[in-house]
């Protein structure tokens, strides 16, 4: 039996490792939200630069390599723009996706340009027909305390906070956002807007999920009002971008505010379209955020390792796509309420 090695575009090599379902980029690092860290395997290592003898340099077209069986198969994704369009810095590099290639599976020719995923383009929403099923119950467990805030991670929630689920590109840094934000009584990260139950992250990033990757704000209006909240999410990723950010490409990175009382939705509004009146004179593009209510969907939370990811890891990937433009003030007649203009 075989694992199957694919290897994506011309371009030279640096090795790269892969520990369980954790990898490294060395040399010239690529980064990207992909960039997670593990303990260094010399073993692990050893194996790749057994695959990579000989091929160092300018490689050709795209190949397969087979190399013996792994307690972990992989993907080996190598040039300047991966798959999953996590590389944000020009250069080489080479990274192992683990756990697509299943025990049995001969060969995988993966020669798809940057928003290709393994089953058609991740830059298009996957037909509900055609989306994973996962499962009725989650297979991990979740934390029951931020690991900055000490607050609960889970509800039910204080009856003086309200809730409101955001997505703006990779959720790592979305949420490190939100966290220090005076008033913020509790943030996490899930997988919301799509139609796989109880998805995996390994599942959203195929593409076949339609779940955004989204951050769950709880906060206390007293504190910090919905405009505030809503201002950083405008300012803080570029929503014209459609099913991107930067170069974090697919579905799971669209821009999204799911609301959940009817004076969210309004500011919701407002501000987007305040905001489009702003970037549209810088010559951005039509906003691409969807607004819909979070009743709609099911915000399942992502894995552990997910959650505070970069208290955990303070020097981890942070998408920096965004305007450089700010959300102007409303008045009395955009907010919908004559007595309470905002800003």
């Amino acid at each position: 039996e075989s694992a199957t090695v694919s290897i994506i575009r011309n371009d030279r090599v640096t090795t790269g490792l892969e520990t369980r379902a954790d990898y490294r980029v060395f040399s010239r690092q690529a980064g990207g939200e992909g960039q997670r860290t593990g303990r260094l395997d010399p073993r692990g290592l050893k194996r790749r630069q057994a695959l990579l003898k000989g091929i160092s340099g300018r490689i050709g077209a795209a190949r397969v390599l087979v190399a013996p069986a792994q307690a972990a198969h992989a993907i080996l994704g190598v040039g300047g723009n991966l798959i999953d369009g996590r590389n944000h810095r020009s250069g080489e590099s080479i990274w192992f996706l683990a756990c697509v290639n299943r025990p049995g599976v001969k060969t995988v020719h993966a020669g798809y340009p940057s928003e290709m995923g393994f089953f058609g383009s991740k830059a298009t929403m996957v037909n509900p027909d055609q989306a994973l099923a996962g499962r009725v119950t989650p297979i991990f467990d979740v934390p029951t305390v931020h690991s900055v805030l000490g607050t609960p991670l889970q509800g039910p929630w204080p009856v003086d906070t309200e809730a409101m689920y955001l997505a703006l590109g990779c959720f790592w840094g979305a949420e490190e956002l939100y966290w220090q934000l005076p008033g913020v009584y509790s943030t996490s990260v899930g997988y919301l807007g799509g139609f796989t139950l109880n998805p995996t992250y390994e599942e959203v990033c195929t593409g076949r999920t339609g779940h955004t990757e989204a951050t769950l704000v709880v906060y206390r209006p007293a504190e910090i009002s919905t405009y505030e909240i809503l201002k950083t999410f405008w300012e803080s990723h570029d929503p014209t971008q459609g099913y991107r950010q930067g170069n974090d490409i697919g579905t799971q990175y669209r821009g999204a505010i799911y609301y959940t009382n009817d004076e969210q939705r309004q500011l919701a509004l407002a501000t987007r379209d305040a905001y489009q009146g702003v970037i549209t004179e810088r010559g951005f593009g039509e906003i691409t955020t969807e607004i819909e209510p979070a009743t709609d969907f099911t915000y399942y939370y992502a894995e552990d390792y997910h959650q505070q990811y970069l208290y955990k890891h303070p020097n981890g990937y942070r998408c920096h796509a965004n305007t450089g433009l700010a959300l102007p003030p409303l008045d009395a007649t955009q907010t919908g309420n004559p007595t309470h203009p905002v800003g």
